[in-house]
């Protein structure tokens, strides 16, 4: 982590990141955890972990790419496994796009989460138990 007097190394895309969650998500995405170092390999690394809804939100930067992780109780959705098409590249456009589409699969319910059981098994969870799942 940073010392006291040292500034982040990719603080512009950290701050954009956390403007288009709001953006898109508005008043109702909490920031709960926000982490960066200048560490990993002189490039720098950024995690911020949200809520929104039943959800929690895992956005993490580190050597030029991003990822999406998104929780719901113990199952997993992987984001860009969901969506190959889109570049996760440290670039705005490319942030703004994602952090879009995943309001929108959010929104509409087409996320595929996964548990993994303590026998390493990958088993999906069903939609329907997600939708009627209450917070």
């Amino acid at each position: 982590m940073l010392s006291g007097d040292e500034k982040f190394i990719n603080k512009h895309y950290l701050d954009y990141t956390k403007k288009i969650f709001l953006e898109y998500f508005g008043q109702n995405i909490f920031l709960k955890k926000e982490e960066c170092s200048n560490e990993a390999a002189g490039m720098g690394f950024y995690r911020l972990n949200y809520e929104y809804s039943k959800y929690q939100i895992v956005f993490e930067y580190e050597r030029l790419r991003f990822t999406i992780r998104i929780k719901w109780k113990d199952a997993v959705s992987n984001f860009f496994s969901q969506h190959k098409e889109l570049s996760n590249g440290l670039k705005e456009e490319d942030i703004k796009k994602s952090i879009s589409i995943l309001k929108n699969d959010i929104d509409n319910g087409c996320l595929d989460f996964f548990r993994i059981s303590k026998k390493g098994e990958i088993k999906k969870i069903e939609g329907a138990l997600i939708d009627e799942s209450k917070i």
